[in-house]
């Protein structure tokens, strides 16, 4: 056998072999940590929609922000962005919130408006809050904003 086929062999092993304890030890996580993360989640929600109901769109968002910012990383991020879902779900609507967010289609303009936003809070070099704001564009592109924007005309 080729030396260079022996050595591709043992490397396409060694990635499956990798991928698979991967695998597997993510589902371990996901059965210990999985009950524990999703109602995180729906209490993040349900706290955002409850927050909403005296809430303006921007409100929403300043609160999203404020929160994450005192207590960042990768689970603040979920929570908050969720948190953030709930808020804007129930907010009232305001005619110009929307306007200057790019479509999320957009990846270029998506970044460097996501970039800019989190710089104006101060966090322009955490990837979380990148991920908080991205709820607004995907908000801003949703049916129930568009239904919002209808009922104030």
């Amino acid at each position: 056998m080729h030396p260079l086929l022996k050595v591709l062999l043992i490397g396409c092993s060694l990635f499956i072999i990798l991928v698979v304890i991967g695998l597997a030890g993510f589902t371990f996580y996901w059965k210990r940590q999985g009950p524990e993360i999703m109602a995180g989640g729906q209490k993040s929600l349900a706290e955002g929609k409850e927050a909403g109901l005296s809430n303006s769109e921007s409100q929403c968002v300043a609160d999203a922000v404020a929160r994450y910012s005192t207590d960042p990383g990768i689970r603040a991020a979920i929570a908050r962005s969720l948190w953030l879902d709930g808020c804007l779900e129930s907010s009232s609507a305001e005619a110009d919130f929307c306007t200057g967010v790019p479509e999320e289609s957009s990846l270029i303009a998506t970044a460097q408006w996501r970039s800019t936003r989190c710089a104006g809070f101060g966090l322009q070099q955490d990837p979380g809050c990148r991920n908080v704001v991205g709820r607004i564009q995907n908000y801003c592109e949703s049916d129930l904003r568009r239904a919002k924007i209808a009922e104030m005309r």
